[in-house]
C-alpha cells in the first residue's frame, strides 16, 4: 500500500482545495493510504475529507516565521514516511524544503504552484525543477512550467477532477424493457 501525503496551505473553498479533496476521496483505499496536511486553519472541506475516511492534520500556521508548524510537519513526515508528498502550491513546497529538503521527502509531486499573472522568483523555480513531477491542469499551464525550466518529462497534464453524479435508475419504460403503445 502506498502512502500519499497531500500538503496544502488551506482547505478554504477554492480550486486547489477542491481538486485535492476530490483526489484524496477518490483514491482506492485498498491501494493507497491518503492523508492531508493543512498548513493553516481548518475549513469545511476538512470535515468532508474526514467523513470520507481521509485523515486530516491541521497545523494552524498563521504567521510567516512560526516554528511550531514546521516541527509538526517534520514529525508528520518522520511518522508517516510517505511514498509521495503532493504539494499543492508554492507554500507547501517551501515548507517541505525548510523541513527536510525536497530530495529528502520521498517522491515529490507539485500542483497549483503558478502565481496568477506574476512571474515566479528564482527560489520557487529552483524548487519546482527539483520536484519529481509537476501536475498541470491544462496544456497552457504545462507550457508555463516548461518555460520555468521544469523538464518536459516531469510535467504531466491532468484533467481537473469532478465528482461523478450519483447513478439513479431511469424510470422510463425503455429502461425496464416495457414497451409503450
Amino acid at each position: 500500500m502506498q502512502t500519499i501525503l497531500f500538503v496544502i496551505p488551506s482547505l478554504d473553498y477554492g480550486g486547489a482545495a477542491r481538486q485535492l479533496t476530490l483526489i484524496a476521496e477518490g483514491l482506492p483505499r485498498e491501494r493507497f493510504h491518503a492523508r492531508v496536511c493543512v498548513l493553516g486553519r481548518t475549513a469545511p472541506w476538512a470535515e468532508e475529507l474526514r467523513a470520507a475516511g481521509v485523515e486530516v492534520d491541521i497545523l494552524g500556521w498563521k504567521r510567516p516565521f512560526e516554528l511550531a508548524p514546521f516541527f509538526a510537519l517534520s514529525r508528520l513526515l518522520t511518522e508517516l514516511r510517505p511514498d509521495v508528498v503532493h504539494c499543492w502550491g508554492r507554500t507547501p513546497l517551501r515548507a517541505l524544503e525548510a523541513v527536510v529538503g525536497v530530495r529528502g521527502a520521498g517522491r515529490v509531486f507539485v500542483s497549483a504552484a503558478l502565481p496568477p499573472g506574476r512571474s515566479m522568483n528564482w527560489f520557487d523555480r529552483w524548487l519546482l525543477r527539483r520536484a519529481d513531477a509537476v501536475m498541470a491542469f491544462g496544456e497552457a499551464e504545462a507550457d508555463r512550467y516548461r518555460r520555468l525550466g521544469v523538464r518536459a518529462e516531469r510535467v504531466a497534464v491532468v484533467a481537473p477532477g469532478v465528482r461523478p453524479a450519483p447513478l439513479t435508475p431511469d424510470p422510463s419504460p425503455r429502461s425496464t424493457g416495457e414497451r409503450g403503445g
